[in-house]
């Protein structure tokens, strides 16, 4: 049986949206593809919170950049190529059922 892996390349989220939009590396099996998944921004905290635990050498609030709109809006971004581990298991990091939103191109 393939199991399926993630492995975070960055995560984004805006203070004029509701959502939190991951990209990730998803390898199942042989295959290995780019995927942009939507998470509702009430689990950004735990997301911050679990990509933490998972590196704890890193200070993750550290590398999150901001970027400002002159409209006032700011978007926070993530680049986790510094992270030395970024696999992430939705069951652990949730330890509950989430609604994954995937966007296909």
């Amino acid at each position: 049986m393939n199991t399926k892996t993630h492995i975070l390349e960055n995560i984004e989220f805006s203070t004029l949206d509701t959502d939190i939009r991951i990209q990730c590396l998803v390898q199942e099996g042989n295959l290995s593809y780019q995927s942009t998944v939507l998470l509702a921004s009430r689990w950004m905290n735990k997301l911050l919170m679990y990509c933490q635990k998972l590196n704890p050498e890193e200070q993750i609030d550290e590398l999150i950049e901001r970027v400002f709109f002159p409209s006032g809006a700011v978007l926070y971004k993530l680049n986790t190529s510094f992270l030395p581990n970024k696999l992430i298991d939705w069951e652990d990091f949730t330890g509950e059922t989430i609604e994954l939103k995937k966007i296909r191109a």
